[in-house]
């Protein structure tokens, strides 16, 4: 017991015990000396889930108030609750504040509501400071995407919530964004506590990313910790695709072979494709290891000011989009 309290036990069997400590043993494991202390609190604030529904949110404000913990955090989740729990201003003021601190920051998510958007300029600038490099963003699709996505050059998933159409795939499509990029936009058909509607940029993506594109995003969802709608990768039931350029054919197709294998039960598939590339020789190509569902063909004006205006050119079965091509 006295090599425990004095700190003389090796490095590595330190490491070992705060491995086999859970969360609520932590902060009492980091009173027994500065060595635990240190470790303790490395492990406690490496992941910070903020929701503000059960009113877990303390460690957001002690972070705000200590740039050393703040340093050990890794992944950080925010997720608002559908009306104010009489503290969300706080907790959004301690996020703001805290965010420079958090130089290690690797997997950042926030959930808002429509009437905290007025803090989104100060998320906005704290996300584009360089303060941080993430690789995993979810945010409001009313974010500066353009700006952050060219801020953060080694992100690899940038997923928005609540973007339903184009203005999120003309946002960073139009981007001067140079590296690849998994951008997703995640809604829902009805009032389900699930996403069941994703919003797709494949030309984004780099050839390893649409080859594995099934298995990043399981991944990605694996770590999502919101709790009132949650990122579901086998209750995905709807897909658009938006495409500006022309992909090559072996890119698409391994893309959409893909989506087969990673949303089992999709009903419809929806393809924007830029004015003036929707003929038949674009790359469409054989579509026989698609996924079995409903299709649609839009012609997307991406000349329109906000990217909006599609002109729908087919809609059928995967069998009927066989024939089309080939007309």
């Amino acid at each position: 017991m006295s090599a425990l309290v004095e700190g003389t036990l090796p490095a590595e069997l330190r490491s070992a015990i705060v491995s086999l400590c859970s969360r609520k043993v932590l902060p009492s494991l980091a009173l027994v000396n500065r060595e635990f202390q240190l470790l303790a609190e490395k492990s406690l604030y490496s992941a910070i889930v903020i929701r503000t529904f059960n009113k877990q949110i303390g460690s957001l404000e002690t972070l705000s108030e200590s740039p050393s913990r703040a340093l050990f955090v890794k992944f950080l989740s925010v997720e608002f609750y559908r009306q104010d729990k009489g503290s969300d201003v706080a907790v959004i003021e301690w996020l703001i504040k805290a965010l420079p601190f958090m130089r290690n920051l690797k997997d950042f998510r926030i959930k808002m509501r429509h009437d905290l958007k007025s803090y989104v300029d100060d998320l906005n600038d704290a996300l584009c400071a360089g303060y941080f490099q993430l690789i995993t963003l979810f945010v409001e699709y009313y974010f500066d995407l353009p700006r952050i996505a060219e801020k953060h050059k080694g992100l690899d998933i940038l997923a928005t919530y609540g973007a339903d159409g184009p203005e999120m795939p003309f946002a960073l499509s139009s981007s001067s964004r140079d590296q690849p990029l998994i951008a997703v936009g995640l809604n829902r058909i009805g009032n389900r506590s699930f996403y069941n509607r994703l919003v797709m940029v494949p030309e984004l993506l780099s050839v390893d990313q649409a080859r594995d594109f099934d298995v990043l995003l399981q991944s990605y969802f694996e770590t999502d910790a919101m709790q009132s709608v949650k990122a579901v990768i086998d209750r995905v039931v709807d897909v658009c695709i938006y495409l500006r350029g022309a992909p090559s054919q072996e890119g698409f197709s391994t893309f959409m072979r893909c989506i087969a294998r990673a949303f089992t039960g999709i009903c419809e598939v929806e393809l924007h494709v830029k004015s003036g590339l929707l003929h038949r020789e674009w790359c469409l190509g054989d579509v026989t290891d698609w996924p079995l569902a409903g299709y649609e063909i839009w012609n997307w004006n991406v000349e329109d000011e906000e990217g909006v205006e599609s002109n729908r050119m087919f809609v059928g079965s995967r069998a009927d989009l066989t024939d089309w091509i080939r007309v």
